[in-house]
């Protein structure tokens, strides 16, 4: 059975949709704390990393021992670390912040 709707209708249905997953997400969205978990949790994983480690020891971190037993870090120091994360480190170690993630919302 073949159904004729027309594009106002769609429209509709559509806006509806999209206006009420923002209306479930947007407090998530909104708060301070919220980190997506895909592609970008782990790219944060990696500045944490990285901020973490020359905050502590002045020295960037080139292998991590936690992850698949552990792996060196040249390959994603070379994406994680995009210019404006490296601004943004810099900013954080210039005025002493510990709130890397923060930092991070900065870079993005």
């Amino acid at each position: 059975m073949i159904v004729n709707h027309d594009a106002r209708h769609t429209r509709w249905i559509l806006a509806a949709v999209l206006g009420l997953t923002a209306a479930i997400h947007l407090p998530e969205m909104l708060s301070l704390r919220w980190v997506p978990y895909h592609d970008t949790m782990q790219t944060y994983m990696d500045f944490h990393n990285f901020y973490s480690e020359f905050r502590h020891t002045g020295q960037l971190a080139l292998w991590q021992p936690y992850g698949n037993f552990g792996i060196g870090l040249d390959l994603i120091l070379w994406t994680a670390l995009t210019p404006f994360a490296a601004l943004s480190m810099a900013l954080g170690l210039l005025v002493g912040a510990s709130d890397t993630l923060l930092l991070f919302k900065l870079a993005v």
